[in-house]
């Protein structure tokens, strides 16, 4: 059913119809790079031309709505001010068509991403677990310095509720306008405390926790208030890499070197396994803003010894050229690495050694074979001496 509102009239649209005027600006823009528009003109185009400017819309292709033009438009829908319904009813049919179709697309650019590995995402969801530690604290802060337009939740887990020397509302209330200095809208946080249960384990709280939440990402310090541990990685955050079903974020403190520069590099360990190919990079393609860059690096197999020779290897055949170009169709900076084996360094020194070379901030990779106790040898590896922020893929 269309509305009998009509733009005609309109000279000073609501924030909710401005919004839309925003989007669609953005849009046009998108589909006419040389093209410089305003809300204001496009307000005067649709009360004189809608039908024109529909059709036009209609027309842009999704395979220029990448980057900056990808995050604005994203976190314009995002907007806790953003309000179909008030916009249809103030702006009628024309304004309703612009919401359908911002709806649609919106529909087409998650379908591309979750299915096809072509698009970024720009509003995953991070559950941060926070103590009274510093290390937590940069935790919060790289969550932060992550999130585009997705929800965070915070959760304080009180280690010493019987004996606290601060109350759990100031810690909250803390986060909570911590939060606000970075921009989190109140619609998309939540900060909580939650006291330690003597018949749990923390591991067993943290986990629970993370699955409840159902975010994309569980952040948290590589250790907490005890202090650095002998293998660098504490058994808190360790027991949460191996029983959580939800991705973890692990934050080491020389993470401090690096959270507040204006582009990051993004290194994907990756295998010659499809699966967790795929896994890895549509973790990535959650976290990386458009002046980021995404480098993936493969360790060459090691050459066998007798005969036969071993299987080609899969990485090389295919898995090299499908993500150089995922990497191009989605406008995305990055490069596919691989890196001959060198004699006496195992394959984690090879990408710690990488890792140091060109800087990154993140390293993305899979825990290989691994249960409930135990990881693959290159993720040990990798987890013994963290030289940036680990994201430690799972697949829910």
């Amino acid at each position: 059913m269309r509305h009998q509102a009509s733009l005609s009239s309109i000279s000073k649209p609501s924030m909710a119809l401005r919004l839309v005027f925003e989007a669609t600006a953005i849009l046009l823009q998108a589909g006419n790079p040389d093209l410089t528009v305003t809300w204001h003109q496009v307000l005067e185009i649709l009360q004189h031309a809608a039908e024109e400017t529909l059709c036009t819309l209609q027309k842009v292709c999704i395979d220029t709505i990448t980057g900056v033009i990808h995050e604005r438009i994203i976190a314009i829908l995002e907007d806790e001010r953003f309000d179909a319904s008030a916009a249809v009813a103030e702006g009628g049919s024309v304004v309703e068509s612009i919401c359908e179709y911002l709806q649609e697309l919106e529909n087409q650019l998650l379908l591309s991403h979750h299915k096809h590995d072509l698009k970024t995402l720009a509003t995953p969801s991070f559950g941060i677990f926070v103590d009274g530690s510093r290390n937590a604290r940069l935790a919060c802060d790289v969550a932060l310095s992550l999130r585009r337009s997705g929800e965070v939740h915070i959760c304080f887990i009180d280690e010493f509720a019987a004996n606290a020397s601060y109350s759990l509302d100031f810690v909250v209330d803390d986060f909570t306008q911590y939060c606000r200095q970075n921009q989190v809208p109140k619609s998309k946080m939540s900060v909580k405390s939650q006291a330690v249960r003597m018949t749990q384990s923390m591991t067993t709280q943290l986990v629970e926790l993370s699955d409840n939440l159902n975010v994309n990402f569980a952040v948290l310090g590589t250790f907490g208030g005890k202090g650095p541990q002998p293998t660098q990685i504490g058994n808190t955050a360790m027991g949460v890499v191996l029983q959580s079903s939800t991705s973890v974020i692990l934050v080491p403190p020389i993470a401090d070197t690096s959270r507040k520069l204006s582009s990051h590099v993004f290194v994907i360990a990756m295998n010659s396994n499809a699966e967790s190919a795929h896994l890895c990079y549509n973790n990535a393609l959650k976290l990386i803003k458009p002046h980021d860059t995404i480098h993936i690096v493969h360790i060459e197999p090691d050459s066998p010894l007798t005969q036969p020779p071993v299987e080609p290897d899969e990485f090389k055949v295919s898995l090299a050229d499908l993500y150089t170009k995922k990497m191009a169709s989605a406008k995305i900076s990055g490069t596919v690495v691989i890196v001959p084996r060198v004699k006496g360094r195992t394959p984690a020194e090879l990408i710690q050694a990488y890792i140091h070379e060109h800087k990154a901030s993140y390293l993305i990779f899979g825990l290989g074979k691994h249960s409930s106790t135990s990881v693959g040898n290159v993720a040990s590896g990798l987890l013994a001496s963290p030289r940036c922020t680990l994201v430690i893929c799972k697949s829910k």
